[in-house]
C-alpha cells in the first residue's frame, strides 16, 4: 500500500479541489478544505491502522491472504516486495521508513491541491 498510497493522495488532493472550484460557490462552507482533510484523515487511519494491525482493517488486507499475511505485511510489501513483515525483524529501518512515508502524507495530499490550482483551466 505504500506504493499505491502517493497516488491516491495526489488524486484526493486534485480531486478535492477540483470539486471546491465547481461547487464552492454555492455554499458558504470550505468544501475543498473539508474533503481534503477529511481524505487525509481517511488515508491516515487506514495507513497507520494496517501498519499497526488493527483488527478494524481485516476486511482490507484479508482477500489478500496467500500474499499478505497482516496489515502490516500488505503495507510493507504491497504484494510485490519480500520484505520480512515480522515485527520482531522490522523493529529500525523498515520502521524509521514507513515513519517517514506516513509524515509524507500531508506533502503528497498539497502536491494534488497544487497540480489543481496551477494546471487546472480558471
Amino acid at each position: 500500500m505504500f506504493l499505491i498510497d502517493p497516488f491516491l493522495l495526489i488524486l484526493f488532493g486534485f480531486l478535492s479541489y477540483y470539486i471546491g472550484d465547481r461547487y464552492g460557490h454555492r455554499t458558504r462552507i470550505p468544501i475543498a478544505k473539508f474533503l481534503a482533510y477529511f481524505s487525509f484523515a481517511v488515508m491516515s487511519f487506514a495507513g497507520v491502522s494496517l501498519y499497526l494491525n488493527n483488527p478494524v482493517m481485516d476486511w482490507m488486507w484479508r482477500p489478500f491472504f496467500p500474499f499478505a499475511t497482516s496489515g502490516r505485511d500488505f503495507m510493507i510489501n504491497s504484494l510485490i516486495f519480500p520484505f520480512p513483515s515480522d515485527p520482531a525483524l522490522t523493529v529500525g529501518l523498515i520502521d524509521a521508513v514507513a515513519a517517514v512515508l506516513f509524515a509524507v502524507y500531508p506533502l503528497e495530499l498539497y502536491f494534488g491541491i497544487y497540480i489543481q490550482k496551477r494546471y487546472a483551466p480558471a
